[in-house]
């Protein structure tokens, strides 16, 4: 082991050291955008549910792991890698360009095995750079070469410039198809500058073996590596899922991987940050958590004061990890394979405990924190692997402290599981699915069903006023007042459950149906509500994607098409774009209305959906009202689109819709489609 510490010198003094530094940063920076990029044309295949999503994340990680095995081959001792490695990369060209053929199965499966077809070669061959660089920079006799772990941060610098770079220029200003282009183009420069790189040695077509001064790291070296690296890994996940619980959208989840990837960047960087550094960063980053707390706390600016709160505490942990992550690495070059294949691993394991073992703990484990509760043990077991000779030290120099502190921290586990299972008093259950967190309660007048911190679903416990619809689906609200109007039998499809209160709208005659996404929405809303069940007519629930499900309906099914899908406090990119209007369009029949549900405390929907309209020739209106101070009535945004005038002019008339928003400030957005969305078109600053 080493204290992280300056190299002999800089590496970037000679054009090969910036050949090096250029190679790793464009690599990382290409690896890191075709995961968006794959993850983007996921969307209209699978939808946007959880699971998708951490099913992609550890794909990649495994593929990243794949990827470190092979380089650890390609430069193992006597071996020819400089023909082996362009064979890699020539063999990943061979399955661009990139096309995603959608695989059908269980869905962890059929995600994983359409990453694979789509992207897996290109991935995993570009995964072997940062191996086998710093393996060239070892044999080159450049400077820096005694010591190549810097090209880790610079494979991290070019991970967060493709991070920062995706949201804010290349999403929302190029299509999909220049984007691919645009990589492919990069993917050449990657190429060449190989040529820039390979050290003398081996352009002799033998790679010398870097000498060793001692024997190979030992299990304990290993296991601390891998939790070391787990540790950060599943606490990303774990502010990742706090900061999106209301908004599960990349602007959110982009803060803490952001701050993931800085904290690597900071930590093997030439010239890591002295104690004291570390020591002010992190004092700081606990200054702004507790202004996170304080705007919880008084309610003011609530979201963020929520992401501020997990953001720093997310930092300090980043930072503290890598900071020891870089203290282990290492001095014996020969070992730098088996480092950064534990590294790897970490991160797999990280994500499986979090990402996909928490959520199936079940009931026991249905609030949010536990996640944290996961990635502290894992940092406590690394701290523990780490500092085990000052520890069993100490431990045999004070027995009787360390017997109480061991008690202590057993008797605090048990206390904080025993906390998360049994949960405030007024909690009826909670349920955690790969799809979100539920909750229902007692609110006395009123049952609540809440998804994360959103009230998704009211209703009154006095029997009298059972199934009475309340939240943004009361009598007064527009959708309330739309649904009350006189009409024959109608065909309605709603997309979004919730605790299905707009089945209080049912008349006789009326065919119902709704969509969604999760069983468990659909358990909860009969087993603790009653709008089902005392709807004037059988409902039908479909479940799974909305916009999946709409595919196989025949086209003009529906009289009424509602959309109030919501993922906590967000409609799902997918479901608003061109491609998904026109699928809606297709199932109304002739006089079909859309009628969508748009409110949310971060996002104003209505000009993208004004946008949209406009590029397809449909009529609008919008309406925002239905404020009662009742309690459980709240004040709601709801959209109206049809494709002929006439029930968009009379919801003007009788119910007093307003027009659609108009203008040069509309007319400048760039209509959203599932190759394009510029979420910063909707976002409402706090």
């Amino acid at each position: 082991m080493t204290e992280p510490g300056p190299i002999a010198s800089k590496p970037w003094t000679t054009p090969r050291g910036w050949a090096f530094q250029g190679l790793v940063f464009l690599g990382s920076f290409l690896l890191f955008e075709i995961e968006l990029i794959a993850g983007k044309m996921l969307l209209p295949q699978f939808g946007s549910s959880a699971s998708v999503w951490t099913t992609s994340l550890v794909f990649f990680q495994v593929a990243l792991l794949a990827g470190y095995l092979l380089a650890n081959r390609l430069t193992g001792p006597g071996r020819s890698h400089r023909w082996a490695h362009f064979l890699v990369v020539g063999g990943a060209a061979l399955a661009l360009p990139v096309r995603l053929i959608a695989v059908s199965g269980p869905a962890v499966l059929a995600v994983g095995a359409t990453l694979a077809l789509a992207v897996g070669l290109p991935f995993v061959a570009l995964s072997t750079t940062s191996i086998v660089s710093q393996r060239w920079l070892t044999a080159s006799g450049l400077p820096g070469a005694r010591d190549p772990y810097f090209l880790y941060g610079t494979s991290n610098a070019g991970a967060l410039a493709a991070l920062l770079l995706f949201p804010t220029l290349i999403e929302p200003r190029l299509e999909l198809g220049t984007q691919l282009s645009l990589w492919y183009a990069g993917s050449g420069l990657y190429v060449l500058l190989h040529f820039f790189c390979i050290p003398p040695g081996v352009e002799a077509g033998r790679t010398p073996r870097p000498s060793s001064t001692g024997p190979g790291p030992s299990r304990a070296e290993m296991a601390t590596w891998l939790l070391l690296s787990a540790a950060p890994n599943a606490l990303l996940l774990a502010v990742t899922a706090a900061v999106t619980i209301d908004a599960p959208v990349p602007l959110l989840w982009m803060l803490p991987l952001t701050l993931y990837l800085l904290t690597l960047v900071i930590a093997f960087a030439p010239k890591p940050p002295s104690e004291a550094t570390v020591a002010l960063l992190s004092g700081a980053a606990l200054l702004l958590a507790l202004v996170g707390i304080v705007l919880i706390k008084q309610r003011v600016h609530f979201q963020l004061g929520f992401v501020l709160f997990h953001d720093m505490i997310g930092w300090v942990g980043f930072l503290l990890a890598h900071r020891r992550l870089v203290r282990a690495r290492p001095t014996d070059t020969a070992h730098l394979g088996a480092y950064y294949l534990a590294l790897s691993a970490g991160g797999v394991l990280g994500s499986v405990l979090v990402g996909l073992g928490v959520p199936a703990m079940g009931d026991s484990f249905a609030l949010l924190y536990v996640e944290y509760v996961v990635a502290g043990l894992l940092g406590v077991a690394a701290f523990a692997l780490q500092e085990r000779a000052r520890l069993r030290e100490w431990c045999e120099d004070h027995p009787p402290q360390a017997v109480v502190f061991g008690l202590a921290g057993l008797a605090g586990l048990g206390l904080a599981l025993a906390a998360l299972k049994q949960g405030p008093a007024n909690r009826i259950e909670a349920s955690r699915t790969f799809y979100g967190l539920y909750s229902v309660t007692s609110e006395p007048p009123l049952l609540a069903f809440r998804h994360g911190n959103t009230i998704h679903g009211l209703e009154a416990l006095d029997p009298a006023q059972k199934g009475e619809p309340l939240t943004y689906y009361h009598r007064g609200s527009p959708v309330g007042r739309w649904l009350a109007r006189p009409s024959g039998g109608r065909r309605v499809g709603a997309v979004g459950l919730g605790v299905g209160s707009l089945a209080a709208y049912a008349r006789p005659g009326d065919a119902w149906t709704f969509f969604e996404l999760d069983a468990e929405v659909e358990r909860v809303a009969r087993a603790h509500f009653t709008f089902l069940a005392s709807a004037a007519v059988p409902v039908a629930v479909v479940l799974g994607d909305a916009r999946l499900s709409l595919q196989s309906i025949p086209d003009g099914a529906y009289d009424l098409l509602v959309l109030d899908a919501f993922s906590s406090d967000f409609v799902p990119i997918h479901l608003m774009t061109a491609e998904a209007l026109a699928l809606y369009v297709r199932k109304l029949a002739p006089g079909g209305v859309l009628l969508f549900h748009i409110s949310s405390r971060s996002f104003d929907l209505a000009p993208v959906l004004a946008r949209l309209a406009q590029q397809s020739g449909l009529h609008g209106a919008h309406l925002i009202g239905g404020d009662d101070p009742a309690e459980g009535r709240y004040l709601s945004h709801w959209l109206a689109l049809a494709p002929t005038a006439e029930p968009i002019e009379r919801a003007m008339r009788e119910l007093g819709f307003q027009p659609l928003p108009s203008g040069p400030e509309v007319g400048s957005l760039s209509p959203w489609t599932d190759a394009h969305v510029n979420l910063f078109d909707a976002l409402v600053l706090p």
